[in-house]
């Protein structure tokens, strides 16, 4: 798995990652995907669960799962996200469909602080 942690801001980082596979993601690792439309941080959680947030129907932090899908609709391997794919985000009571990733980058988690 190839993740890049930039140092700029994400519109120059188009050399980024190429695509992911949720789970090999560590927990708390933040992504940050620019779609043709909008801009999502993504905060993996622990098993296939992440919080969103961004575009027009995630304004806070949501709890969600996203899968990438080919321009189809049809669903790649489960979990797996990448440029060039659309992402299916699915969320209590709402499910969207993006337009096409243009980017990604990731930001590795922080220390964990255990109280």
């Amino acid at each position: 798995m190839k993740i890049v942690y930039p140092t700029v801001a994400l519109p120059e980082v188009l050399d980024g990652i190429d695509g992911v596979h949720l789970a090999e993601v560590p927990p708390f690792t933040i992504l940050l995907l620019r779609t043709v439309n909008s801009l999502y941080r993504v905060v993996i959680g622990t098993g296939p669960q992440v919080y969103v947030q961004g575009g027009a129907h995630f304004r806070e932090l949501t709890p969600a799962s996203i899968d990438g899908v080919s321009g189809s609709g049809r669903c790649l391997t489960g979990g797996w996200i990448g440029v060039g794919v659309l992402l299916q985000i699915r969320a209590p009571g709402r499910s969207i469909v993006t337009s096409p990733v243009l980017a990604m980058a990731a930001e590795p988690a922080a220390g964990t602080v255990v109280h």
